[in-house]
């Protein structure tokens, strides 16, 4: 018999980034220690480079050409 390997699930928290960017601004990590951060993460960020974000509006997915049929593909 096979017992499956079961993993423990991490909730992974995520913070504001306005949060992150006032601890990265003034190097003072009780700001976000007093909200209830980890003193690790919040020294995480002082440490770590900024993340850019890119964020697409997927709401439009309409597109002057969406009603054509592909020339290469196949009418299945």
């Amino acid at each position: 018999m096979i017992i499956p390997m079961t993993t423990a699930a991490r909730h992974q928290q995520r913070y504001d980034h306005r949060l992150r960017d006032l601890v990265q601004r003034t190097g003072d990590v009780t700001s976000a220690t007093n909200l209830g951060v980890p003193r690790s993460t919040a020294r995480g960020w002082l440490r770590g480079e900024t993340k850019v974000v890119i964020t697409l509006d997927v709401t439009n997915t309409k597109t002057p050409n969406s009603n054509k049929k592909c020339s290469n593909c196949d009418d299945a």
